[in-house]
């Protein structure tokens, strides 16, 4: 699970999650490509901000801000 998030870095205080979440709703339909999978986590940062996040494969993004 992941500990610090952002720049400059601040640390996770609580972790929900994961949820794998896999997209290839397109792969049926066209026969092509590959479905996307990741990981994500709900996190609670130490100043108070709930952020959704996402592993996929070696690379970590931000999927959303909760207010």
């Amino acid at each position: 699970a992941p500990r610090f998030v952002g720049s400059p870095p601040q640390q996770i205080v609580e972790v929900a999650g994961p949820w794998r979440a896999e997209e290839g709703w397109w792969t049926p339909a066209t026969g092509e490509g590959t479905p996307l999978v990741r990981d994500e986590y709900d996190v609670l940062l130490e100043d108070g901000a709930l952020l959704r996040i996402a592993r996929d494969g070696d690379t970590w993004s931000v999927r959303g801000i909760y207010d």
